[in-house]
């Protein structure tokens, strides 16, 4: 994987080798847009966490198809 590739893309090319690692990740990663500027999407911390630990383990994963 590289830095400037789409992270959703990425998972959901990856969701036949990781099913439920792909679903986690398209369940983080797919906030819907909106055009208002003041809305957040409503992350709640645990959330937040686990969006933060896909984003740094994501090496492992690249490590483990190129073993």
């Amino acid at each position: 994987m590289h830095l400037d590739q789409d992270l959703l893309n990425w998972w959901k090319e990856q969701k036949n080798t990781f099913p439920r690692l792909s679903a986690l990740a398209h369940g983080m990663l797919a906030i819907p847009a909106t055009s208002v500027w003041y809305c957040r999407p409503n992350l709640a911390p645990n959330k937040v966490n686990k969006v933060v630990f896909v984003h740094n383990n994501v090496h492992l994963v690249h490590e483990m198809n190129t073993v």
